[in-house]
């Protein structure tokens, strides 16, 4: 069973399973004191990243971490991850 993160060097991917082996799909999960975000497969997500549930642009690092408090490219990022427009 899968626990924790799992490159698939197939897909060049990022994937994470939580401790009970559920794989994180299409949601905001906080692991290890961060916020990261999984597309519908998956995939962890990077850089902007439009979320249609909050109708918000999140920022995702490379190291799939979101982005809060902060300008990323000219644009500010508020506690909850939101640019503020």
């Amino acid at each position: 069973m899968c626990k924790g993160w799992l490159w698939d060097a197939d897909w060049q991917a990022w994937y994470y399973c939580d401790d009970s082996g559920v794989m994180q799909k299409g949601c905001w999960s906080w692991i290890d004191n961060e916020w990261y975000g999984f597309f519908w497969d998956g995939k962890m997500c990077q850089g902007w990243i439009w979320d249609a549930d909050w109708q918000a642009w999140f920022y995702c690092f490379n190291n799939g971490v979101m982005a809060r408090n902060m300008w990323i490219d000219g644009y500010w990022v508020n506690d909850s991850g939101v640019w503020v427009h």
